[in-house]
């Protein structure tokens, strides 16, 4: 882990965990592994994208310097939950993917806010699909 840090130190390049388990308990929150991860790469460059409340409130009091992404696993599918979001701390705020298209939407988002907005374009389910949380919470578990 420290030669990779390193290494993206070098190339001034960010690293961006992606700790989007819907399903995470406190109990996931003491994870040896991913506390030393967090801790080695706790340097104010890098990246959290984060589904869970309860991750996000452990990371911004343990480990303050990481910017955090509010994930689109969140499925904040309607349009003032998302500009909600995106009113809020977070570095950038991942749409939800069966938002991309909704030129609406887009249009609506204050200049100064469209630099934290982030898209999803590979999606693991079709646009609109009813059981998206579903398969979030079915890859969670796996």
């Amino acid at each position: 882990m420290l030669n990779i840090k390193q290494a993206y130190e070098h190339y001034e390049i960010p690293v961006r965990f992606v700790f989007t388990n819907p399903l995470i308990e406190e109990k996931h929150l003491h994870s040896r592994f991913e506390n030393l991860q967090l801790e080695i790469f706790h340097t104010g460059q890098n990246e959290v994208v984060v589904n869970s409340s309860l991750l996000e409130q452990y990371i911004r009091e343990n480990y303050p310097k990481y910017k955090i992404i509010s994930s689109t696993t969140k499925r904040l599918n309607k349009a003032e939950d998302f500009l909600n979001e995106l009113s809020k701390d977070y570095y950038q705020v991942c749409l939800d993917y069966d938002l991309n298209k909704n030129m609406e939407l887009l249009n609506s988002i204050p200049k100064e806010l469209r630099g934290k907005c982030e898209f999803l374009i590979n999606a693991i389910c079709h646009p609109h699909c009813p059981i998206r949380k579903k398969h979030y919470a079915l890859t969670g578990r796996a």
